[in-house]
């Protein structure tokens, strides 16, 4: 195989690939996963959004909204903070 070597350290630099195979092997599987996130992508737009919509939740994703991330009141963030005089 021929493998520009500027190309090849320039992957391994923003890979931190710590050898050429490792690099490569990074590429390539980065490769193989955006294809397969355009593919599914395509296939995702195709779908006519009422269909979409049909198929979703949105009151589960409200709900578990509220439950993961809450919106603290004003008094938890100051538990740090001296009570003012």
């Amino acid at each position: 195989m021929n493998i520009d070597e500027d190309v090849l350290n320039e992957v391994m630099e923003i890979t931190g690939a710590k050898t050429k195979t490792a690099a490569v092997e990074m590429a390539l599987t980065e490769m193989a996963r955006r294809r397969k996130l355009g593919k599914a992508l395509r296939e995702l737009a195709e779908i006519p959004g009422e269909e979409l919509a049909a198929g979703y939740d949105f009151t589960a994703y409200d709900a578990r909204e509220k439950v993961i991330y809450p919106f603290p009141d004003g008094e938890s963030l100051r538990v740090a903070e001296d009570p003012l005089p």
